[in-house]
């Protein structure tokens, strides 16, 4: 059992202390309770976390969705550059399955969210936001494939009030091995300055716990 297995574990005893709870009850979690980037949530009372590394421009993306029930999803989703100069950013909010027909699924995500586009000793700006977007999901209990798109409407400080960048996502999961599975996450970053759209196609490869 690695170091990550088992901190996850002990957070989540401590934390819940409750048989409902998913990875407390079997002892063991499944390929659906650690899918973290679809329409389905992780299930009732049960924690997920994701890691990836994404290219060209180096990032550290961290996903955690805990399970409030098996309709509501809370979410944690940061990225952290590896370099000094990128995007950093953080968003906080609750995902909701409106529609789950077991080969289908689609959701709404709701929150509030934060960037950072900084260049060591250069301008840096900061966007913060409220945010909407929407998850449909394909696929079975141990292999998914998603598609998002979110759209934040806030504050950007070389621009001003407004809707200043979007949001699209590709996501594949695949239960992998016994106790994680194998993550892929594109994202397309489309950011307006002016009459001018820029486009940041992100790829990153990791798991989920």
């Amino acid at each position: 059992m690695t170091t990550a297995r088992l901190a996850l574990r002990i957070t989540l005893l401590l934390a819940a202390l409750a048989p409902s709870v998913a990875l407390a009850d079997t002892g063991e979690s499944t390929p659906s309770s650690r899918m973290v980037l679809g329409a389905r949530g992780p299930g009732d009372g049960t924690h997920a976390l994701s890691a990836t590394f994404s290219l060209p421009l180096p990032q550290l993306d961290l996903f955690y969705v805990y399970g409030i029930n098996e309709r509501f999803t809370f979410e944690l989703d940061t990225s952290i550059p590896v370099i000094p100069a990128g995007l950093a950013s953080a968003y906080v909010g609750i995902r909701s399955t409106i529609f789950d027909a077991g080969a289908v699924a689609f959701a709404l995500r709701a929150g509030a969210s934060a960037k950072l586009d900084f260049v060591v000793n250069s301008d840096t700006y900061l966007f913060a936001a409220v945010q909407a977007g929407a998850l449909l999901t394909f696929g079975s209990e141990d292999r998914r494939f998603s598609i998002g798109f979110d759209l934040p409407w806030g504050y950007q400080e070389n621009v001003g009030t407004g809707v200043t960048y979007a949001e699209a996502t590709l996501a594949y999961e695949v239960g992998a091995v016994t106790g994680a599975n194998f993550d892929i996450r594109v994202r397309t970053i489309l950011t307006y300055e002016g009459d001018t759209m820029l486009v940041l196609p992100l790829v990153g490869f990791g798991g989920s716990i």
